[in-house]
Formats: structure tokens, C-alpha cells, sequence
């Protein structure tokens, strides 16, 4: 893993989960790895995600990509600055 300096506010403090452990941060715009999810979510409704092609009864066991996939990502984690 490696380190990076990035420009923030002043007042800007690292954010915490719940148990107080500081939460990872990826170098990722929250609206690009949203928009890259969603087209998956489309794309595993109508059985042309790559999972689904190579094991079709994926879809049997988890009908919605949410299930399979965990969820959308979570704002919390990525840069919400608007590009």
C-alpha cells in the first residue's frame, strides 16, 4: 500500500467508522464507481453480465445483483467532490 498527500480543507478530519477506527478512503469518485455499478446492476437483470455468462445459475441463487455483489457502494467510502 502505498502513500498519497491530497489537498484538503483545514478543517477536514479523516472520517471514522462506528467502532472509531479511521475508514478507508478510495482514490475514487464516488459518481464514477456509482454510475459503474449501476451499469452492472443492468447488466445482471438482463443476463448479460460477464458472471452470468460464464455461470448462468448464478442468477438462480442471487436474483438481484445487490445480492450478489453486496450492495452499491457506499458514499462514505470514496470522494464526493463534483468533478
Amino acid at each position: 500500500m502505498g502513500r498519497e498527500l491530497r489537498r484538503v480543507p483545514a478543517n477536514w478530519e479523516h472520517p471514522k467508522n462506528d467502532k472509531c477506527s479511521y475508514q478507508p478512503m478510495y482514490d475514487e469518485f464516488y459518481e464514477d464507481v456509482m454510475d459503474e455499478w449501476i451499469e452492472n446492476h443492468k447488466k445482471w437483470l438482463n443476463g448479460t453480465h460477464p458472471d452470468l455468462i460464464d455461470n448462468p445459475k448464478l442468477k438462480e441463487e442471487y436474483p438481484f445483483y445487490a445480492m450478489y455483489d453486496g450492495g452499491p457502494p457506499d458514499i462514505e467510502y470514496y470522494q464526493t467532490i463534483i468533478k
